[in-house]
């Protein structure tokens, strides 16, 4: 062993004998220095059981890892004890170490200070109730959770027109749909005037939808382009449906099959280019 290190580990106590591993502890300049330490009631060493091992680290993140990986999966919680350390001046103008409870339920009061009295070092053990379920984990660093920042009405109000936009925009795809329901009205010369205020009643809504995302400030815009551009689409081509409807009422029957035709070509196209792509848009934004 060398003894310009401090070699106690919780490892290596199991194969250490009394005397190594009273001739290791007893080093005050490791326990100045120290920032933890654990400590194990009850140990066997390899020539006979002691009521108490120390083990000082002078990280507590390395003793709180070795707990983690090592000492939680041999020992039961009574039989060890993880605890903060470090020296403090007391009223008679004496140092003594402080240990501070962090892991575990080993009651090691009685025992420790007549330990450290093999190296003549007074301790100051603090009460506390260790906590045994929040384990920090060493390996991860600490995240300081911000604070989240109130909503301010200007960001409230821009909130709501962009769910009112995707609401909207969510009930237009459906009823492009259904104008397709109208081809076969025509077909059948069955155009109802409901059929013309359905086209009317769509066209209004794809220009709502517009009107509102001009509301929208710049960068939700950019956010919103692709599905503007394909509402400037469905506008243009039902507005050409709804005035060709107007127009199925003529009593010529060349004219009126030139205007089913148009119109089914319009409603093919109109499909063609919003279909699912619409509804992609919105889920994806």
């Amino acid at each position: 062993m060398n003894e310009k290190e401090n070699v106690i580990s919780f490892a290596g106590i199991k194969q250490m004998t009394k005397t190594e591993y009273y001739k290791c502890f007893k080093r005050p300049v490791d326990w100045k220095k120290a920032e933890a330490m654990i400590c194990v009631v009850k140990h066997k060493f390899t020539n006979g059981k002691v009521p108490l091992v120390c083990i000082p680290y002078r990280k507590k993140i390395v003793a709180l890892k070795t707990y983690k990986e090592e000492v939680k999966k041999e020992l039961a919680p009574k039989f060890f004890l993880v605890a903060s350390t470090q020296m403090v001046k007391q009223s008679n103008g004496k140092t003594a170490l402080e240990i501070t409870p962090l892991k575990g339920a080993a009651n090691i009061k009685s025992d420790v200070i007549a330990l450290f009295q093999k190296m003549k070092m007074e301790v100051v053990l603090k009460d506390g109730v260790p906590d045994n379920n929040n384990i920090p984990d060493p390996k991860k660093k600490t995240i300081d959770k911000k604070e989240t920042s109130p909503v301010s009405p200007k960001q409230a109000e821009q909130q709501q027109l962009v769910q009112q936009f995707k609401d909207i925009v969510k009930r237009v795809k459906p009823e492009l749909k259904k104008i397709g329901e109208i081809i076969q009205n025509i077909n059948t010369n069955k155009i109802t005037p409901q059929d013309i205020e359905y086209a009317n009643a769509t066209f209004l809504k794809i220009n709502q939808a517009l009107k509102i995302y001009q509301q929208l400030p710049t960068k939700l815009k950019n956010t919103f382009v692709d599905i503007k551009n394909k509402l400037n689409i469905a506008e243009i081509k039902v507005e050409k449906i709804k005035t060709a409807l107007i127009k199925v009422d003529s009593s010529d029957p060349q004219i009126m099959e030139s205007q089913v035709d148009s119109i089914d070509n319009e409603i093919n196209k109109l499909l063609a280019s919003l279909g699912l792509t619409l509804e992609e848009a919105i889920q994806t934004s």
